[in-house]
């Protein structure tokens, strides 16, 4: 049987933020010791007790103090994020993880995750859907690549091999790292 692990991550109001990431470290760090093939870190700006604004930061410093488990978005809220930046982060953090990054993607449900960035809660399919979409053709794409959506008008610079400038990077794991998707209702596209 194989163990993993889900954290939220949950932080009480009475503990510092500092302090809580390092206890979810120290979890993660246990939980590789201890034989554990997995970890997932949610994300989620606004809510107090679970806020993890950036889970590839603190999987990016899990990743420097274990050995074997493997660590993943729990999940990466796809509607939040502009997707060139997004499929740059993520691959970086799948070539720091070598093998050893999932990707966990959702839409996203906090009302106020989604009011702080002033995003319509009904355009979060959608822009999730656009978002995966714009990550994985460009990930897979060789030379310049356009994307033009309902959310998201994309045009790649020309390489220029001289200065090497215009280069968007790719996974480490081919085609890219596996992908997880959370799915919380019957209604979930």
């Amino acid at each position: 049987m194989n163990f993993g692990l889900f954290m939220m991550p949950l932080h009480p109001p009475d503990r510092a933020f500092a302090d809580a990431y390092d206890r979810d470290i120290d979890q993660i760090v246990l939980a590789d010791r201890l034989g554990f093939r997995e970890a997932w870190v949610g994300e989620h700006l606004t809510e107090r007790w679970e806020n993890a604004p950036a889970p590839d930061l603190l999987i990016a410093k899990a990743l420097a103090l274990t050995k074997n488990i493997k660590l993943g978005t729990g999940v990466t809220l796809l509607a939040l994020h502009n997707p060139v930046y997004l499929a740059h982060r993520v691959a970086m953090l799948d070539h720091m993880a070598r093998g050893r990054f999932q990707w966990g993607i959702g839409g996203g449900g906090i009302p106020t995750d989604l009011s702080l960035l002033g995003l319509d809660p009904a355009t979060v399919r959608g822009r999730s859907a656009e978002v995966l979409d714009v990550v994985l053709k460009l990930w897979a794409s060789e030379g310049p690549f356009t994307y033009h959506g309902s959310f998201f008008d994309i045009e790649t610079p020309e390489f220029d091999p001289v200065k090497e400038r215009g280069y968007y990077m790719k996974p480490y794991q081919r085609p890219h790292p596996p992908i997880a998707v959370a799915a919380s209702t019957p209604t979930s596209a």
